[in-house]
């Protein structure tokens, strides 16, 4: 029966199915990713910690000078000095800062060379991987490196990669040369471990020698090597950390994104079987039996769409590993893949949550209502609080995607303020441009008009739609605008380089998108048509001017909602710079970024759009000509 049933509805399930697999790979890559990255923590600790028993911190005297008298006991065996300079490198390509670091010996060295050699003279320098693209240097480039009033010319021997945790600790990058600071002072007064004397004793029985003689000496700070490792774990844990945190709200609002469409895609089903529910109805079949059915094909299709996308998921993974490892950043990464079975069960979990809850609120959305038909097409008060919940929700979502993570969290109350404040804006500028959008159809004929308060499921489908895109747009054109204009403030760090922003601004461009997807699909999928479309069949109008004003309709409205969009994303971001430190509400606002990002969205919305126009117009049309020949 329910094979049956399958292959006799199988269609009507495509859009479904189509979203189950892609959360499904989508949440699964990012977990895999994120128990990924919690391996490559480990060995990039390992690799990224210099194999010294000791680190010595010392102000009283030159670094060299200590470093003489550490070396002059016999159970030591290599001793270096980590001197350090802060400096700026120019090349005609750009500039970057750069922290200059002395050549370690090889045991101390926690760089992997990808080009070119390490320095050998005064006049040369490596450059980390990072320095090297922005200045658009390369092996025998020359630059010039200035400090202070003093500027030196270098030539590039080699170009180098350093762990990946340490490029989002310190992401201004770092040059080796064979002297950077003539009069270096070990003071431990950099967090990220640069400076300091590196001590190696003859064996582990001299190093316990060597850590008594330099306690009696009164040297200075000594660190082991044990302790050492343990606060490079700590900081690249932190720096792992502002990565996940970017990906767990993705995986969340993909969820939550998913959900609202399966929602969607549910309900146009419904419309599209209400003929068989009828029939079935009159037939007798209990409504527990109707409902066993449903819940049979809907779990069929969501068992074998999660097991595509997690298939997907996997090969993905696998790629994006492969990809890493033929990097410079290949020993600082796992050799494999190795995925828990948490994961795989989260996964799971996450998908069947959200087509749960999409179902339960689709059964609330097309339950008749007392003795009303099934084909009721008005929507109840509870369907039409959707609206603002998805605008809080929304509000929310941009908060929380343009914040920068790195940032002290706000108080509770300062949080409330700015998502009710963003909320609010979000009310405004949706009427504002809902209103605008009538009197355009209006004046255009377009009909499909939406009201601020729908008055039928069509018009509520549609309403959530362009909430969609309006959110959408707004959250990446704050999270460009929020990235930029601390930027502004004299951060030179690529704004775009931190993996999380561009994720964001992906998913948000994606949910303009599919928001324009729902919304050109809606009078078809759900069978339901306003006054002005039921006048233009009456008038006789062919399937192809009917397709064509449905595109026109949904472009004008997409095309003002992101216009609309850009202007509240700029409010949002103004409202979420007052908070931050030290940037009191200055903007800069990267017009050419969301333009092209806006731009982007738009022409794939109508590229979609006219695709699909023609391809039903060729259909209807093939299927007219077959008619005809048959008879």
């Amino acid at each position: 029966m329910l094979r049956r049933q399958l292959e006799y509805h199988w269609r009507e399930y495509l859009f479904v199915g189509l979203l189950i697999a892609v959360q499904a790979a989508l949440t699964f890559g990012a977990l895999a990713l994120a128990d990924y990255g919690q391996h490559a923590l480990t060995t990039s600790v390992r690799k990224s910690t210099p194999s010294a028993d000791f680190l010595v911190y010392a102000d009283h005297k030159p670094a060299a000078d200590i470093a003489a008298d550490i070396a002059a006991s016999p159970d030591v065996v290599n001793v270096h000095v980590d001197a350090w300079l802060a400096a700026e490198a120019l090349s005609p390509g750009g500039k970057a800062p750069v922290t200059l670091r002395k050549l370690a010996p090889l045991p101390f060295q926690t760089q992997s060379l990808t080009s070119g050699a390490y320095p050998s003279s005064d006049d040369q320098i490596a450059l980390s991987k990072d320095v090297a693209r922005r200045l658009g240097a390369d092996v025998d480039s020359t630059i010039t490196v200035a400090s202070g009033k003093v500027a030196k010319r270098y030539v590039v021997s080699g170009i180098y990669a350093r762990s990946p945790f340490e490029t989002g600790i310190n992401p201004g990058g770092e040059g080796l040369v064979v002297e950077p600071s003539a009069d270096y002072v070990a003071a431990p007064r950099d967090h990220l471990g640069y400076g300091g004397i590196e001590v190696r004793a003859t064996s582990a029985a001299s190093a316990d020698k060597v850590l008594t003689d330099l306690l009696k000496s009164g040297t200075g700070t000594v660190i082991r090597g044990d302790d050492r490792a343990q606060i490079v774990r700590e900081r690249h844990a932190h720096a792992l950390d502002s990565l996940l945190t970017p990906m767990r709200w993705l995986v969340l609002s993909g969820a939550a994104i998913t959900a609202l469409l399966l929602f969607i895609g549910f309900v146009a089903l419904h419309q599209r079987r209400i003929t068989q529910l009828r029939y079935m109805r009159s037939l007798g079949v209990a409504r527990t039996r109707q409902a066993r059915m449903a819940l049979g094909e809907l779990g069929t299709v969501t068992a074998l769409s999660a097991s595509t996308g997690l298939v997907f998921g996997i090969v993905a993974c696998y790629a994006v590993v492969a990809i890493v490892r033929v990097t410079g950043w290949a020993m600082f990464m796992p050799a494999h893949l190795r995925v828990s079975l948490g994961t795989y069960a989260l996964t799971l979990g996450i998908v069947v949550a959200s087509v749960a809850g999409a179902a339960l609120l689709a059964a609330v959305f097309v339950r008749p209502h007392h003795n009303t038909e099934l084909s009721s097409d008005a929507p109840r008060r509870r369907s039409r609080a959707l609206l603002p919940l998805l605008i809080i929700a929304g509000a929310y979502a941009i908060y929380r995607a343009a914040i920068p993570s790195y940032e002290p969290a706000p108080a509770l109350p300062i949080q409330a303020r700015s998502i009710g404040i963003i909320a609010l804006l979000i009310a405004a500028v949706f009427a504002l441009v809902i209103t605008l959008v009538a009197l355009i159809m209006r004046r255009l004929g377009l009909g499909a008009r939406t009201h601020l308060f729908p008055r039928t499921r069509g018009g509520l489908i549609r309403a959530l739609a362009l909430v969609v895109i309006l959110v959408g747009t707004s959250t990446f054109t704050a999270i460009l605008t929020v990235t930029y204009s601390i930027a502004s403030q004299g951060v030179t760090v690529p704004p775009l380089s931190r993996p999380g922003t561009a994720a964001f601004i992906v998913q948000a461009a994606v949910c303009v998108v599919l928001g324009f997807v729902v919304l050109g699909h809606a009078p078809r999928a759900f069978r339901l048509y306003d006054a002005h479309s039921r006048y233009l069949l009456a008038l006789g109008t062919t399937r192809r001017q009917r397709a064509l004003r449905r595109l026109l309709s949904a472009t004008v409205s997409a095309a003002t909602m992101i216009v609309a969009g850009c202007f509240a994303g700029v409010a949002s971001a103004w409202t979420i710079l007052w908070q931050l430190p030290g940037t009191q509400g200055q903007l800069h606002v990267p017009l050419l970024h969301i333009t092209a990002v806006a731009t982007t969205s738009l022409i794939i919305c109508v590229t979609y759009g006219a695709t699909v126009t023609v391809a039903g117009v060729v259909k209807a049309t093939n299927g007219a000509n077959s008619t005809i020949l048959r008879h």
